[in-house]
């Protein structure tokens, strides 16, 4: 079954009526909420009687500058509310959460990393140093080892030529 356009914008338009006109009801309830008389409210919220009256007997719906005069002077109003007509009508408080204690104990502990932190960096300067002396200690070694070499080669040397210049003389 085929719907016509006509139909769709009819029921379009019922759906926005029904929603303008329960937005109609939820300010007229915010009157007997808050306590206020029609003119009360409408020289708090900054808009005239007639406005308002017109609202109250549904011939006006209420337009976006008064949705947000209503939103701005009643601060815990809660807007899915006002608009919608869900969740509750006052916002939800917020807690007021106490951590001073935690962040105490955050500043404590950075403290605690901060000097292990330090710690670790002088003895990873000394693992340095020590590897630096082991090198050095290790590179003297082998100059050691190649010069205890050298020497040896040196000393066979000499005494080649000390056996030449001694069988020479016994000649």
């Amino acid at each position: 079954m085929q719907i016509c356009k006509i139909e769709v914008l009819h029921l379009y338009y019922i759906a926005i009526n029904q929603m303008i006109e329960d937005i109609n009801k939820r300010v007229m309830h915010l009157l007997d909420v808050y306590g206020y008389t029609k003119s009360q409210f409408a020289l708090e919220v900054g808009i005239s009687l007639s406005i308002l009256t017109h609202i109250s007997s549904g011939r006006n719906k209420p337009g976006l500058d008064m949705i947000q005069r209503i939103l701005t002077h009643f601060k815990d109003l809660n807007p899915d509310w006002l608009l919608l007509g869900t969740g509750d009508l006052k916002r939800e408080k917020h807690k007021n959460i106490d951590i001073s204690n935690e962040l105490e104990q955050l500043k404590l502990v950075y403290i605690e990393l901060s000097g292990l932190q330090e710690s670790v960096n002088q003895v990873l300067n000394y693992h340095k140093i020590l590897y630096d002396e082991i090198s050095y200690l290790h590179n003297l070694s082998q100059n050691l080892s190649a010069m205890g070499q050298k020497q040896m080669e040196l000393t066979q040397k000499i005494e080649a030529i000390e056996s030449s210049i001694i069988s020479k003389l016994k000649k």
